[in-house]
């Protein structure tokens, strides 16, 4: 696994073989960034970002390498976020990054003491049922930019509902999908 664009391409990411992790392939993340980036004209300089399901961080590092400016990656698992510090420590943007080691949910709970993010990945185990969970506490309690993007990482089989948001790109790359999501604006802000 390595980072494909920006300050750090080519850099050798590790990754750990537990369970839990799924690690986002060099392809997709590439196809991704390129869509982010010049199709949907995204400004990753200076961004804040967010990986609710971090694992190993490839898709944080990715954005770091191309210009983002503040992280926080969330992973449950010790063992998962060892190896996630030794990738944040081999690129040397520990003074960035923020490790927090609980559930998504929990953390979203607690509310967002430090302001809105600019760019969250969400990107869980295939088999979690709680989606909209997820998404309607990101819009609750501010965690998100009003112009801000969400990349949902699925199984290319999961039909994913997701009210109060629009959707700006869904692709399939083998068995999984890439959905990015922009907060619905209402009739008032459109004018």
């Amino acid at each position: 696994m390595r980072i494909v664009g920006g300050k750090f391409r080519g850099k050798s990411l590790k990754w750990t073989s537990e369970s839990t992790t799924r690690p986002t392939k060099d392809n997709v993340r590439e196809a991704l960034f390129n869509v982010l980036e010049n199709s949907l004209k995204f400004n990753i300089n200076s961004a804040r970002v967010m990986d609710l399901f971090a694992g190993t961080g490839s898709l944080v590092m990715e954005s770091i390498s191309r210009g983002a400016g503040a992280a926080t990656l969330i992973e449950t698992n010790y063992k998962v976020r060892k190896t996630l510090w030794e990738n944040i420590k081999s690129l040397g943007v520990e003074e960035i990054c923020q490790v927090v080691g609980l559930k998504a949910q929990t953390y979203l709970e607690r509310g967002n003491p430090e302001g809105p993010y600019d760019l969250i990945f969400l990107d869980p185990p295939y088999r979690i049922t709680y989606w909209s969970t997820l998404l309607n506490k990101i819009t609750s309690s501010d965690w998100l930019q009003s112009d801000g993007l969400i990349v949902v990482e699925t199984s290319k089989t999961t039909e994913l509902k997701h009210p109060g948001f629009m959707e700006l790109f869904n692709r399939t790359y083998g068995i999984v999908k890439i959905m990015i999501l922009k907060r619905e604006c209402n009739n008032e802000n459109q004018a």
